[in-house]
């Protein structure tokens, strides 16, 4: 679904801003308003590619509450999106600060409440109170070559 731009010589004119100056989004708060009337989940767009790391984890805060819904594994080709919530302990956030999802190898993600270790490419946890457990995995695609989107339930509580 393309961005809705407005087109008009005083674009940004207003609070304080220098008019035919564009007002830039912030890459994680792209647009989220595609939730049907009936709530069936939806993709939602939620950035560009390029605004994430080749190798690293970036978090999204779908709701605007200050704590990421759900975040975004890279390492090179794979990409992968989970809840961000240990399955020892549901509801529990993962990262120890924003983004902070991976150990320092960004070889796993990295439950920092209980020490849990998950694998990149299935969530599957290999070491800590939740073995064999998995993270709950978020579906993902690339739209137009150039954004990255995640199918969501928004009328979801935990989201």
């Amino acid at each position: 679904m393309p961005i809705s731009r407005r087109s008009s010589c005083c674009n940004g004119a207003r609070n304080g801003r220098r008019a035919g100056r564009r007002r830039r989004r912030p890459q994680g708060n792209m647009r989220r308003d595609v939730m049907c009337a009936d709530g069936v989940p939806q993709w939602v767009r939620l950035c560009e590619l390029s605004a994430l790391p080749t190798v690293g984890a970036r978090g999204f805060d779908l709701r605007a509450q200050g704590v990421d819904d759900i975040f975004v594994v890279r390492q090179y080709d794979l990409l992968r999106g989970y809840r961000n919530s240990c399955p020892h302990w549901p509801g529990a956030t993962l990262p120890w600060c924003k983004h902070g999802y991976l150990d320092p190898t960004m070889q796993y993600i990295v439950c920092h409440g209980h020490g849990a270790r998950f694998t990149l490419d299935d969530g599957l946890c290999v070491l800590g109170p939740c073995l064999g457990q998995t993270l709950e995995a978020i579906p993902l695609r690339i739209e137009e070559d150039a954004y990255l989107s995640a199918y969501l339930p928004l009328d979801d509580p935990a989201l």
